[in-house]
């Protein structure tokens, strides 16, 4: 079946180029609760991250749940600056340049992780599809809320960038695996209250960086305001209108 991307492979290649090494995926407290409640801990079983540049996520789980980690990644450069990630983290892993949906037979893993990759597909059934059949035991799916205030702010400020999404809510995402024999474990939105900054991610504000900062300066202030109630008194209200993504954790039937 031909998908029919929302991104282009230069977009990726244009996101991760400027990306600071070393670098560590560092959810905040309310997702890392989430992980260690639901998931196992075992130096014995795989990892395999969809869409992986620049492999933080792949360091951030092998370094607190002990996994034996695989990317797959189509971008080429994306790709190495991946493997460079993780070369200087020291951290053994495999990065696989390849399409995700061209991928022959291969073993299945115990863990199928993707943060930011499913919304970027029209078929949504068949990419969680493809994702879940890759699994042998769990399948944990990261989503960005495209709902509420985050969507408004996108809509307003970057047009294409929302357009390359397509809306998941945790009633879908649900229904996307359970479709293709998951049992679902965790299914909500988290992270709290967050802001999406308007001048991020936005042309006219890339090229002029002071204004830039200037508007996103408070919102910055408030997000690490909310990460430190989330950090210290477990203050994280999971909404659709303010909470920045959407966790799915399922365990295979």
């Amino acid at each position: 079946m031909i998908v029919q991307r929302l991104t282009k492979k230069n977009y990726w290649e244009t996101v991760w180029s400027g990306v600071r090494l070393p670098s560590i995926a560092r959810p905040c407290s309310d997702i890392h609760r989430i992980f260690e409640a639901n998931l196992p801990k075992s130096l014995e079983l795989t990892f395999l991250e969809i869409g992986c540049a620049p492999a933080a996520w792949m360091a951030y789980f092998h370094k607190n749940f002990g996994y034996a980690v695989t990317g797959i990644e189509y971008a080429q450069n994306a790709a190495q600056i991946a493997r460079k990630n993780l070369q200087i983290q020291e951290v053994q892993g495999n990065i696989v340049t390849a399409d995700f949906f061209e991928l022959g037979n291969c073993s299945p893993y115990d863990i199928v992780f993707s943060a930011g990759f499913v919304e970027h597909f029209e078929e949504l059934y068949f990419v969680v599809g493809k994702i879940c059949s890759l699994s042998r035991q769990y399948v944990i799916t990261l989503v960005p809320n495209i709902y509420g205030i985050h969507g408004w702010v996108s809509k307003t400020f970057r047009p294409d960038v929302y357009h390359a999404h397509k809306k998941i809510d945790p009633f879908l995402l649900r229904e996307l695996h359970e479709g293709s024999n998951m049992k679902t474990l965790f299914c909500e939105y988290v992270g709290g209250i967050q802001f999406t900054y308007p001048a991020a991610k936005n042309v006219f504000f890339e090229k002029r960086k002071k204004l830039s900062w200037i508007i996103n300066f408070p919102f910055k202030g408030l997000n690490l305001g909310f990460r430190i109630l989330n950090r210290l008194f477990g203050f994280s209200p999971r909404t659709r209108c303010l909470s920045p993504s959407v966790l799915y954790i399922g365990q295979k039937v």
